[in-house]
């Protein structure tokens, strides 16, 4: 709606008294660390890619935490 975002700030930050402590470098940190921690080291992973951009953020933080040689991706039609 023309007043979406104005309405979603309100609830979250208003009624639900939710606190904006979060950014998007802290959560792809987190993730980086947890995948680092749930793949062991010297294994490989395979990643589907549909050209999302869902399997796309996925195949990137992948990377990052285990680097090019460990992450095998294919794209999936």
């Amino acid at each position: 709606t023309e007043k979406g975002t104005q309405f979603l700030k309100e609830f979250l930050f208003g009624f639900a008294k939710a606190k904006e402590n979060w950014s998007t470098r802290l959560i792809s940190d987190h993730l980086i660390h947890d995948i680092k921690e749930k793949v062991q080291s010297g294994e490989r992973v395979l990643c589907a890619l549909s050209g999302g951009v869902d399997s796309t953020v996925v195949a990137t933080l992948l990377t990052k935490a285990l680097g090019r040689d460990r992450v095998k991706c294919v794209f999936v039609d």
